[in-house]
């Protein structure tokens, strides 16, 4: 890796040469389209009144999907609200060397930078 040249890397098929210029480009296939035509692009509302495919086709989970999303949340929400009310506090006092204070400063100025900040994240 170190110490190495790095190969250039050539955009062009190895197999065709470069062309100048001057050199004229083979003819279109017969598509049954005028070469002076200029086609929409794909997907593009022509006025049509036939339904796009992305149209057509609607997703919506199944009941245990959504069971199973549910379920997952709730027990992350737990055990998030757990951890935060129940054994930070603790962890920061017996271990860290923290004062209860310490924790309720920090609370204060988190909900204040929220309700402050908040509206504004939330909009973006």
């Amino acid at each position: 890796m170190f110490g190495t040249k790095r190969k250039e890397k050539s955009y062009r098929p190895t197999s065709q040469p470069a062309r100048s210029r001057s050199e004229s480009y083979p003819a279109a296939p017969e598509s049954g389209v005028a070469p002076n035509q200029i086609l929409p692009p794909q997907g593009a509302v022509t006025g049509r009144d036939e339904p796009a495919a992305e149209e057509s086709i609607a997703w919506t989970p199944s009941l245990r999907s959504t069971a199973s999303w549910v379920v997952y949340d709730l027990g992350d929400t737990v055990f998030q609200q757990t951890m935060i009310t129940n054994y930070f506090p603790v962890w920061v006092v017996a271990v860290m060397g923290g004062a209860d204070g310490h924790i309720s400063l920090v609370n204060t100025v988190t909900m204040v930078l929220m309700l402050g900040v908040g509206p504004w994240i939330g909009a973006v």
